[in-house]
């Protein structure tokens, strides 16, 4: 059974579904002046989470010390992180419709893509101490061995 904290997992959970519906009625998203322009940044928005789903769920399966997956998590990592740093800056200018409440849209994106960033983080620090160890043991059964010739 799989990790329900597993990032990858997490990230093609949520961001995908959501991603399919920007890109297929871009207008649904509740943005503050909508625009051709601001409906052209939102199907872009969904083409770029589509294109990171797909790679994220092929690597939920595979072991951590690959390094195609640790570039998977590391091009996930980096976007939530400026994701959420981004939103943190719109906090004063919001950008999505809402109904008046103390905590506003953009602030619970800028939690949730935060809470993925840490996940990542997390997961890109212990996968790193998996891809050490194996190091070492490869190198210490490749000096073990000795070619025959």
């Amino acid at each position: 059974m799989p990790n329900v904290l597993n990032p990858f997992m997490l990230h093609a959970l949520f961001e995908l579904p959501l991603a399919l519906i920007c890109f297929i009625k871009p207008e649904m998203w509740p943005v503050t002046n909508q625009t051709v322009s601001s409906l052209v940044s939102i199907k872009m928005w969904a083409i770029t989470v589509i294109s990171l789903s797909l790679p994220s769920m092929l690597a939920i399966s595979m072991p951590d010390t690959m390094p195609g997956k640790r570039a998977i998590g590391l091009g996930l990592m980096t976007y939530h992180a400026l994701f959420a740093i981004t939103f943190m800056q719109l906090r004063e200018a919001p950008v999505l419709e809402q109904p008046s409440s103390k905590v506003t849209a953009e602030f619970t994106v800028m939690v949730l893509h935060t809470i993925l960033f840490l996940l990542f983080a997390t997961w890109w620090q212990t996968s790193g101490a998996k891809v050490k160890a194996l190091s070492k043991e490869l190198a210490k059964n490749a000096s073990g061995s000795t070619p025959t010739h």
